[in-house]
């Protein structure tokens, strides 16, 4: 009985590192850093649009399709991100409630301003073929929004 027991749980443990081993063989991270917002521009086709004194940090291509540059401006932590396609689409991956709300139009882009103040805030607009989504995790504001916007264009 001993040695029936201990058969088992050998073969359960065996089970337990191949599924594991074989999951992570099946599911590789869709992130990779890449070298320069360039860089990531060139691999999938969109255009990054930061302020020539941004201070560039970590830049991905993201599951083959959508670009990520992290930088500073002007104080503040930025995250942008962009896709191409057709229409707009949510790229953000944020999901929660804002307090404040607006769509405005900046030159010749229409942008979905969605901002706790102080806290988390978005935009979003499209422009180039591209879905694009600005990303302030903490300290948002809407002149930190607008200030961007205004200096891309």
């Amino acid at each position: 009985m001993k040695r029936h027991i201990a058969s088992v749980l050998v073969l359960v443990m065996a089970s337990v590192f191949c599924v594991g081993a074989l999951a992570q063989q099946m599911v590789p991270n869709p992130m990779v850093e890449m070298e320069s917002p360039a860089a990531v521009e060139e691999k999938l086709g969109v255009k990054l649009a930061l302020p020539e004194d941004a201070v560039v940090g970590a830049c991905y291509a993201i599951a083959e399709n959508l670009g990520e540059v992290n930088f500073t401006w002007q104080g503040v932590n930025y995250c942008l991100r962009a896709q191409a396609g057709d229409e707009l689409t949510d790229i953000s991956g944020m999901y929660g409630d804002f307090a404040y709300t607006e769509d405005v139009e900046i030159e010749a882009f229409k942008v979905a301003l969605s901002l706790n103040d102080g806290a988390d805030g978005l935009a979003l607009w499209y422009a180039d073929g591209a879905s694009n989504a600005l990303i302030v995790a903490e300290g948002a504001s809407e002149d930190a929004l607008l200030n961007y916007l205004i200096e891309i264009c």
